[in-house]
């Protein structure tokens, strides 16, 4: 059913499960810590993605390079830019953290040029621009919040932005060899989880022993909207091009504005810099799918 759908469809619809998402884990992480609401997505994401697999009847071979693939887009994207996204809402908010993550474009259109050889027209280059642009103001915006964010915090989303970028790329590869959505996020999503239920018992983090009903339904919640995302974003990336459904999937970002602002309006002061930031961001994202 998925395969019958334009790419860039899937990728808007994964967009705005995507926006959902996020919203969920910022309502949660004043309760939570980044490491807890990871575990529960991915574990969420896990049983998702493997009822799906089973669902729709799997595949005859699992070729070795196709797993390690999926598995690179796990430690990456799964685990890492997740994880990492989790830390860089807690610094600098969700609207400027998301919008910096837009950058992400900017690695995942070098990467498909260079490595998968796609081309990259007038709009992708001015759509780039663009996007560095609004990236720029977001991060130089003069108020008594944005002073109150270290530069240094910055950073955060923009590894966010390069884990994505990386696990995108990973991701194509691994469709060249096993042309399964499901098992690729079955892969992917299962080796996260595993490597950081292997990873917490040697960090300073530490999982509480008890969870308020009200935070756990609000990340299964956003689980849920991130795990269908999963879905139809890796179905777009198996069937179109990387230069445009992932300039479509960022789209995202203006819905997590709007939500930031609407749900979080006393934590999160979204200004006039931050909305024109995101603006020109999804201008050029557009330029870049308009071609």
């Amino acid at each position: 059913m998925l395969d019958s759908l334009h790419p860039n469809i899937s990728a808007l619809i994964a967009a705005v499960f995507v926006a959902s998402a996020r919203t969920c884990y910022r309502g949660a992480l004043s309760v939570l810590s980044p490491a807890a609401t990871t575990i529960i997505s991915l574990a969420l994401t896990v049983g998702v993605a493997w009822s799906y697999y089973y669902l729709s009847g799997g595949v005859e071979a699992w070729p070795l390079r196709g797993l390690l693939w999926f598995a690179a887009v796990g430690l990456f994207g799964s685990l890492g830019a997740r994880y990492i996204s989790l830390l860089s809402i807690n610094l600098v908010g969700l609207a400027r953290g998301s919008i910096v993550v837009q950058s992400s474009l900017i690695w995942s259109a070098m990467m498909a040029f260079f490595f998968v050889g796609e081309r990259i027209t007038w709009g992708v280059g001015l759509g780039t621009i663009a996007i560095m642009l609004g990236s720029i103001i977001l991060v130089y915006e003069r108020t008594p919040a944005r002073e109150a964010i270290p530069l240094r915090y910055f950073s955060v989303p923009l590894l966010v932005a390069l884990c994505l970028a990386t696990s995108h790329l990973f991701l194509r590869f691994g469709f060249s060899w096993i042309p399964s959505v499901p098992l690729g996020m079955g892969i992917s999503s299962s080796t996260a989880l595993l490597v950081i239920l292997l990873v917490i018992p040697f960090t300073k983090e530490r999982i509480p022993r008890s969870w308020g009903r009200h935070p756990i339904f609000i990340v299964v919640l956003g689980s849920l909207c991130n795990a269908v995302a999963a879905v139809f974003f890796q179905a777009a990336v198996k069937n179109g091009k990387m230069v445009e459904v992932i300039p479509v999937n960022r789209l995202s970002v203006l819905l997590i504005i709007f939500f930031s602002w609407f749900f979080f309006r006393k934590q999160e002061a979204v200004t006039g810099r931050v909305v024109i930031g995101g603006i020109l961001s999804v201008a050029g994202a557009w330029a870049i799918v308009s071609k």
